[in-house]
C-alpha cells in the first residue's frame, strides 16, 4: 500500500480513516492533518479559486463530478477533479472510489492518481489544433475564392481541360475547408468556447 504510486485513502461516514505516503505527497498534508478530516471539505477546500483557473468545460465537469465525491452510493465511481494543494498548487486529480464493508460498515476506498500533466498536454493539443485550424482556414478561402473567379470567367476563356482542373480542385478546397472548420469546432467545444445538446 505504501509503496504503491496512486494516492489512496480510505474513508467512512466522510470521515478520512486512512491515507498511504502518496496521498500526503499529493495534497501537501500529514497524516495527522488528514485522520478524521472531511474528505469532501478537503477537496472543494477554495473551491473559488480553483474555478477562477479553469474553461468552460473544465467547470463543467467540476460541478458535474462535486456532489459525488466518496459518496456513500452503490458501485464503484471514476471520475477527475481540480483540487488545491495545501501550498495551493492546482493539480488534477483522477479518483477510482469503490465501496468497500470495513469493520461492519459501508465505506469507501479511493485510488487517486495525479492526471496533472496530461490534462496540460490535452490542453495544448487543443490550443495547438484551434490555432493551426485558424491559420489554415483563411488562405484555403482565398484559394476557394480565386478558383470561383477563374470558373466564372473573370480571368479570361477556359479551355475544358483547365475547367476540369479548377472543378477538380474546388472540390477538393471544400473538402479542406469543412474538414478545417469541422477541426476548429472541435477544440472550441474541448475549450468551452460553445456548447453541444443532445
Amino acid at each position: 500500500v505504501e509503496l504503491s504510486p496512486d494516492g489512496i485513502v480510505l474513508a467512512q461516514d466522510d470521515a478520512i480513516l486512512f491515507v498511504n505516503q502518496r496521498f500526503t505527497e499529493l495534497f501537501g498534508y500529514s497524516r495527522d492533518e488528514l485522520i478524521g478530516d472531511d474528505l469532501p471539505v478537503l477537496i472543494n477546500n477554495k473551491l473559488s479559486e480553483i474555478m477562477s483557473t479553469l474553461s468552460e468545460t473544465e467547470k463543467r465537469q467540476l460541478k458535474e463530478n462535486l456532489p459525488g465525491v466518496l459518496a456513500n452510493d452503490p458501485g464503484p465511481r471514476m471520475y477527475e477533479l481540480p483540487i488545491l494543494t495545501k501550498d495551493n498548487d492546482l493539480l488534477w486529480i483522477e479518483v477510482n472510489s469503490n465501496p468497500i464493508d470495513y469493520r461492519g460498515k459501508s465505506a469507501r476506498l479511493a485510488f487517486i492518481r495525479d492526471i496533472t500533466d496530461r490534462k496540460r498536454i490535452e490542453q495544448m493539443k487543443t490550443e495547438f489544433v484551434s490555432l493551426v485550424s485558424h491559420q489554415l482556414r483563411t488562405p484555403v478561402g482565398m484559394i476557394r475564392g480565386y478558383i470561383d473567379n477563374m470558373l466564372s470567367g473573370l480571368t479570361g476563356e477556359l479551355t475544358d481541360k483547365q475547367r476540369e482542373y479548377l472543378e477538380e480542385m474546388r472540390d477538393i478546397g471544400a473538402k479542406n475547408y469543412t474538414l478545417i472548420s469541422d477541426l476548429l469546432n472541435v477544440s472550441r467545444i474541448e475549450r468551452g468556447v460553445v456548447s453541444v445538446y443532445i
